[in-house]
């Protein structure tokens, strides 16, 4: 079935490059087409934002929607109450005394370790809006920095900028930016440094679900200095968020654990807005105990594969795209804000093929996969399909076979 879908899939995105021959894309369109949308996105968020009163937009929505979560922890903390960060009703009502607002639900609960506390602890210290744009601008500065360590040329750039995900991530207040630092950073010293890279992965633990696939990629790879740096920066995190804010968060973090599944596995935290193949089945109507295997197979299976190709060394390019394609699939609840991470491995992806020459539907894919952030969540509110996951498969689908063509080459040549 699985298989069908992609030969579809593969096959419609063919037709449709063989009919148009791609006249769209040329140079100049290429920097058109990322503008416009960024210059139409903002524009209507601003519109939105500016045309509601206090900390909420036109639509009735907190400005930085789960901005205010990390915000009110802070206050929380600033008051020396760090484990109540974990209680539901307490963490909500700080929300409504900060944003005068009563309607707030369990999205807004706090699911983080303890580790994340060390992060936003000093948040508070400023009003609430202040708050919300040092954030963005600290973690997108640092977001940018770190990709202008791989990225080429000034193109890049743009496309970088101008993702939709990145529109995702600041309009939703969240920590996107935060995430694909550490793992492009991590991608950075990699090769010549693992170590180095392994210490920089380990703060990942604020999000340990992000940081499941490359740990396991890391142990099919035996790259022991990697994993070594991964426990030992890790590790202490752990030990000073203990030291900072005592046990006890920490015994309120393990106990929330049952209820994030419990919220996620039945809905109540939108899977219209999520990436994974869990996600996309729970849409259908699949029932959660089949869409959890059917999610762990399919993790497994890019697991194994992005492991293959960084065990054959495979050029950077595509197993550093395979790895975060990977983090973000293999993920069962990551949602849209998430896929800042995704920019990077389009941009290496995309470079790769420019390089080489495209093969048969690869600037399909690019395009499709640049644009779901912001076509997604719309679809699958309208039609219960969940693009994302779909077109995460797809590019992993095209990676395999560019690997496998390169590895073809290479063999008529020796």
């Amino acid at each position: 079935m699985a298989a069908q879908l992609f030969d579809f899939l593969c096959n419609l995105l063919l037709s449709f490059e063989k009919g148009h021959h791609m006249k769209f894309i040329n140079n100049e369109r290429l920097i058109a087409y990322p503008i416009i949308i960024f210059v139409i996105s903002w524009a209507t968020y601003f519109a939105v934002t500016f045309s509601g009163t206090g900390l909420t937009d036109g639509f009735g929505k907190t400005i930085g929607a789960d901005f205010i979560c990390f915000y009110s922890a802070s206050s929380m903390l600033r008051d020396g109450a760090a484990a109540d960060v974990y209680d539901i009703e307490k963490l909500m009502t700080k929300e409504a005394s900060i944003t005068k607002k009563e309607d707030y639900d369990f999205a807004s609960a706090w699911f983080y370790p303890p580790i994340y506390l060390l992060f936003i602890k000093k948040l508070a210290s400023v009003s609430y809006l202040h708050a919300l744009l040092l954030f963005t601008l600290v973690t997108f500065s640092m977001y940018f920095l770190s990709m202008a360590l791989l990225l080429p040329n000034r193109l890049s750039y743009l496309w970088l900028v101008t993702f939709p995900g990145v529109f995702q991530n600041i309009t939703n207040g969240q920590n996107g930016f935060l995430s694909a630092t550490i793992l492009t950073s991590s991608l950075y010293f990699i090769d010549k440094k693992p170590f180095i890279a392994g210490l920089i992965l380990g703060i990942m633990s604020y999000k340990p679900h992000l940081a499941f696939a490359p740990f396991l990629i890391l142990l099919a790879t035996k790259n022991y200095k990697a994993l070594s740096g991964c426990a030992l920066s890790s590790a202490t995190l752990v030990i000073v968020s203990i030291l900072s804010f005592g046990f006890a968060p920490w015994g309120s973090f393990l106990r929330t654990l049952p209820l994030a599944d419990t919220l996620a596995m039945s809905g109540f935290l939108p899977w219209y807005k999520m990436n994974s193949p869990q996600a996309g089945f729970l849409l259908l109507g699949i029932p959660p105990e089949l869409a959890r295997l059917l999610h762990i197979a399919i993790a497994l299976g890019a697991i194994a594969f992005t492991a293959m190709l960084w065990r054959q060394k495979a050029n950077f390019n595509l197993r550093a795209s395979a790895l975060i394609i990977t983090t973000l699939l293999s993920v069962p609840f990551g949602y849209d804000y998430d896929l800042a991470m995704l920019a990077p491995a389009l941009i290496w992806f995309g470079l790769e093929a420019w390089k080489s020459g495209w093969s048969t539907y690869e600037k399909s894919i690019i395009i499709v996969a640049w644009i779901v952030p912001i076509v997604s969540p719309p679809i699958a509110l309208g039609t219960h399909i969940l693009l994302t996951p779909l077109v995460l498969i797809m590019l992993l689908v095209a990676i395999r076979n560019r690997y496998k063509s390169e590895q073809q080459e290479a063999s008529l040549v020796s």
